[in-house]
């Protein structure tokens, strides 16, 4: 829907709620609801802000999609995009602001809404290719809504068919993609791969946020020098390697769920909807309250199997995982990814 310009009350233009990839985000008012308004950083971005409102238009039958009011039109012809303001602001945010104190009901809730959306956006062959903690909203009662669609796009319905899993062994030597680093899965590292299923990869990472309040890989942040941190990235990521899970206590199944989605091997992942069936069984079940019980015989020392163990020399990373020459489709990396765990040493 077309807004007219003096419809939409700015708070304050000098005041930015955040920024993103290509646009601001400010507080406002429309039709005497707070609004969210996004506005791009100039013109040339009006493609991607065309693109997020194609997209939100046609996702708006979600409950768990960032609910659109409408756009407009500046002077110098850049488009703005006007979406409800939820005041909790974004799962990272919320995850930060609780020091992730959130009950494991509300961890179940919130990773529900995330794949009931992602399932939605599924079903209509639109892929977000940017998911991750930032990128989820949360209203007053905690509802997650999926948002910030500006590398969103159609699918071809055969693409994941198309693309051969084998190929996965070759080197990461194209790192020019567009997406959060972090999240990224290993096709994408290795040939830009878009689809369903790296869609499911980055909603893993964006569970292993909920579980331990963390952003992915995060202790490597500090070596983005001469391209070193994105180099080290990839190969930790086509390698198998994953963030460690073994660490924290609690949420065995959960942890089980974050593992099969983040396999290497794009088709061993679930789709959206058998993810949602299976985090419904799962607090259906209350699985979480026998994996507090089991967790408590942890041990720190389990973490020093040297049996297991292996040094990605190249990049001076000390791994913790199982062997993981062998990605094809042909093997699971359940067990790897889920035993993975890597500490820096020195570059």
């Amino acid at each position: 829907m077309n807004i007219a310009n003096d419809e939409v009350i700015f708070d304050s233009v000098n005041d930015k709620v955040s920024a993103g990839g290509y646009a601001n985000i400010y507080k406002g008012r429309y039709l005497a609801t707070e609004v969210a308004i996004k506005i791009p950083y100039s013109h040339k971005e009006n493609i991607s802000i065309i693109n997020e409102l194609a997209i939100l238009t046609l996702l708006q039958e979600s409950p768990y999609i960032v609910k659109l009011h409408g756009y407009f039109t500046s002077t110098n012809d850049v488009t703005s995009i006007v979406t409800t303001f939820y005041p909790l602001g974004s799962l990272y945010d919320v995850l930060l602001k609780t020091e992730n104190q959130l009950s494991w009901d509300l961890k179940y809730n919130i990773s529900i809404d995330i794949a009931s959306g992602l399932a939605f956006m599924h079903e209509r062959n639109i892929i977000h290719r940017d998911i991750k903690g930032q990128n989820i909203l949360l209203d007053a009662n905690h509802v997650a809504k999926i948002c910030d669609f500006g590398l969103s796009e159609h699918l071809p319905t055969l693409c994941e068919d198309d693309f051969d899993i084998d190929d996965i062994t070759e080197e990461p030597d194209n790192l020019t993609f567009l997406g959060s680093p972090f999240w990224q899965a290993p096709e994408i590292f290795i040939k830009n791969i878009k689809s369903k299923k790296s869609d499911i990869y980055s909603m893993a990472m964006t569970f292993y946020e909920i579980l331990t309040g963390m952003i992915p890989f995060k202790d490597i942040i500090q070596y983005n020098v001469n391209n070193v941190f994105f180099q080290t990235l990839a190969a930790l990521t086509v390698s198998g390697e994953r963030p460690c899970l073994k660490v924290f206590r609690g949420g065995e199944s959960y942890k089980a769920l974050i593992v099969e989605c983040w396999q290497t091997c794009m088709r061993l992942r679930p789709d959206a909807a058998n993810v949602l069936l299976k985090l419904q069984l799962l607090k259906l079940n209350h699985a979480t309250e026998e994996d507090i019980d089991i967790n408590n015989t942890f041990n720190e020392n389990d973490l020093a199997d040297k049996d297991n163990s292996h040094k990605l020399t190249s990049y001076g990373i000390n791994a913790c995982a199982a062997d993981s020459s062998d990605i094809s489709c042909s093997m699971p990396l359940y067990f790897l990814s889920q035993d993975s765990c890597f500490s820096l040493s020195s570059f």
